[in-house]
């Protein structure tokens, strides 16, 4: 395994750790808290979280296959992410988990197959029509560096709604309707 893969692969590790460890201590009753000014709950940040390897394997063995830059759609890539997501909401928690870790464990194996010359292979990703830039080139390590990382944005994401108070008025406002 080269160098830079082991590292990811270490900070990927380190970021989940955190998010299972928060993810023992939230009462059930708070995953569907929503912080101030977002649209997600805690429950889909955790989703979204623990669903990320389920596009990112495809990927992975795509950047394997051959040389030369790699030819992406974003509406694609959006697509089968929004599917890997509404696969895994419908689980229970401890089965998201596990299925999570099942993926982690693909993943790893995938990342191991990293060669130099893949690991600095172009990304270049057609934007939607009429998206400024019509296109997004990057390093598929700068991709990765961001798989290693985002487990962190969604645990403070989820920190962020379960330590919000509930709206009293919304859940007088349920309670009436009920």
């Amino acid at each position: 395994m080269i160098p830079v893969v082991r590292v990811l692969i270490g900070r990927a590790a380190a970021r989940r750790e955190s998010l299972l460890a928060l993810v023992d201590v939230v009462p059930a009753d708070y995953w569907s808290r929503t912080a101030p000014g977002e649209s997600w709950s805690a429950q889909r940040h955790l989703v979204h979280a623990l669903s990320a390897e389920d596009a990112l394997e495809g990927l992975l063995e795509r950047i394997n296959e051959g040389s030369g830059p790699l030819a992406l759609e974003a509406g694609a890539l959006y697509a089968e992410r929004e599917a890997a997501i509404e696969a895994a909401a419908a689980l229970e928690l401890a089965s998201l988990i596990e299925r999570s870790a099942r993926a982690r464990e693909r993943t790893v194996c995938l990342l191991a197959a990293l060669t130099p010359a893949s690991i600095e292979r172009m990304l270049v990703i057609a934007m939607p029509p009429g998206a400024w830039p019509a296109q997004s080139v990057l390093v598929a390590c700068a991709y990765l560096e961001q798989w290693a990382a985002h487990d962190a944005g969604h645990e403070a994401a989820i920190r962020d709604a379960i330590s919000t108070p509930p709206d009293l008025s919304a859940v007088a406002h349920v309670r009436r309707i009920r």
